[in-house]
């Protein structure tokens, strides 16, 4: 049972992140989903209310940065919540490690998307919907993979990982 519960955070963010590539977009309820189960998990193995406090500070901050960041085009949507999501699972302790990973991953999806782009695709791969979606010049970059994989890296880091495994 304990590695069920383990495996829910990354699973979370390991459908996130495909999801990201193949509609470039991260469903709300999918966000709502991680965010609801730090606050379960929280509260089910017994964290203490400071550090979720604590949790939540960072989320709100995150959130906060997140926004801008949508509104001034850099960042898309539902990068910016699940960012924040994954926030209170990360905690503050790992926060500025989640944030190295994610720039960090997120740099190597950038350039890795870039160097997909100036490949001409053959036509029968051009035409499935989220390759050419994925290969437009028009289209962003899929950040919830980098914001996914990050979380899923320094999940075993967390409070809640370690009240999980007792």
């Amino acid at each position: 049972m304990e590695l069920v519960l383990l495996l829910i955070f990354p699973a979370l963010l390991i459908v996130a992140g495909s999801f990201d590539v193949f509609t470039m977009t991260i469903p709300n309820w999918l966000t709502a989903l991680v965010g609801i189960s730090f606050f379960a998990f929280a509260f089910a193995f017994g964290m203490p209310l400071e550090e979720i406090g604590h949790s939540v500070l960072v989320a709100f901050g995150v959130l906060l940065v997140t926004m801008g960041m949508f509104g001034l085009g850099w960042f898309g949507g539902g990068d910016a919540k699940l960012m924040t999501a994954c926030a209170l699972w990360i905690g503050i302790a790992n926060f500025p490690a989640f944030l190295l990973g994610v720039c960090l991953i997120g740099g190597v999806a950038t350039l890795a998307v870039i160097v997909f782009r100036r490949i001409p695709l053959p036509g029968s791969i051009g035409s499935v919907g989220w390759v050419a979606r994925l290969h437009s010049a028009d289209e962003g970059v899929p950040y919830g993979v980098a914001i996914a994989g990050a979380g899923v890296l320094l999940f075993s880091n967390t409070e809640l990982f370690r009240l999980i495994i007792g």
